[in-house]
């Protein structure tokens, strides 16, 4: 082999090697986890496939060494390694973006279409989005909806399938990660009035993958209900008795508790809190406000501490669990 192909390739492997050993895993751990996820939603917006240790050996120290992968094959492994790296509580960052990694492919293909050597077709390759400019901290695994996301909720969803607690307060509607797709769809509708039907589906989409990325790695959602969200006029009767069955049938792991509808509920909050808890280190507790023109995230400790403590003294405030079951089946038999 040419000297300089063989050095072009070398380098490609090894960014390869350095990648599976941030994910924290080997070649064949890296085939198992990529068993347990195959068909689940990846970082990359499609369903993960799966990847063997022996064709992941092969390319990285075996017998395809000579040949760049296939871009699509190096998309799927990079979704797998993200999806390893936040089942084995690892911090995915380190491992780029999906953009990131097209670079280095480009470079590489580049490198050797100059030594006149052939290459994977480019063509099958679609590109990246480009790199949100406010906040990166891991990879977008949103990034095929990124036409639907609000820029203020790009931050929210980056950090959504690392945290290992999410806790919510809700005054109008249920939580997004409790939502039925058709209570998803009227909610859409009434905030996105002049949206398309094909809007209106993919934010849908959007919103039902986040619920499949959850449960993974044993995260919970905790949510606190006020009274009005639970009967919203401007839902659909039917559509809000389902999605109240909806919640009667949550798991262990989402529980959920209705707050009173008293004065101190109001002076406690007067909008949605949403507080992401973090299992591993580097990752503080991260507060989100949503509001009608978008959201905050407050960065100051002591902003933050009080919005804790507000969600805290909600939950004091809520009924019990067993409680606040027998309220939701008596909205729905009034129904």
């Amino acid at each position: 082999m040419d000297p300089r192909r063989a050095e072009i390739l070398a380098e490609f492997r090894g960014f390869l090697e350095s990648a599976i050993e941030i994910a924290k895993v080997n070649f064949a751990t890296a085939e198992r986890f990529s068993q347990q996820l195959t068909g689940r939603p990846g970082a990359h917006g499609a369903p993960l496939k799966f990847v063997s240790k022996s064709t992941l050996h092969a390319h990285v120290r075996g017998t395809r060494r000579q040949k760049l992968p296939m871009w699509p094959w190096v998309v799927n492994l990079w979704a797998v390694l993200v999806a390893a790296a936040v089942e084995n509580k690892v911090d995915p960052a380190p491992l780029g973006t999906l953009k990131d990694w097209q670079d280095v492919y480009d470079r590489t293909e580049s490198g050797l279409r100059g030594l006149g050597k052939e290459t994977p077709a480019a063509e099958s390759r679609p590109p990246a989005p480009p790199p949100d400019p406010d906040f990166e901290l891991v990879p977008s695994w949103w990034t095929s909806y990124a036409d639907v996301v609000d820029p203020s909720f790009r931050r929210y969803l980056n950090l959504e399938p690392l945290c290992g607690d999410v806790r919510c307060y809700e005054n109008v509607y249920i939580p997004g990660l409790l939502q039925t797709e058709e209570y998803t769809e009227a909610v859409v509708r009434l905030r996105h009035g002049d949206a398309s039907d094909a809007e209106v589906r993919r934010r849908v989409e959007l919103r039902m993958l986040r619920q499949k990325l959850m449960p993974y790695g044993g995260r919970r959602v905790w949510a606190l209900l006020h009274g009005t969200a639970l009967a919203n006029p401007a839902i659909d009767p039917a559509v809000m008795q389902r999605q109240l069955r909806h919640l009667l049938d949550a798991p262990s792991h989402m529980p959920v508790q209705v707050v009173p509808l008293n004065a101190r509920a109001a002076h406690l909050a007067s909008g949605p809190i949403t507080v992401l808890r973090f299992d591993h280190g580097g990752i503080p507790d991260t507060v989100y406000l949503e509001h009608d023109d978008g959201a905050l995230y407050p960065a100051d400790l002591h902003i933050r501490a009080e919005y804790l403590k507000r969600f805290n003294n909600l939950a004091i405030l809520a009924h019990p669990r067993h409680v606040s079951r027998h309220i939701i089946e008596r909205l729905i038999n009034a129904m």
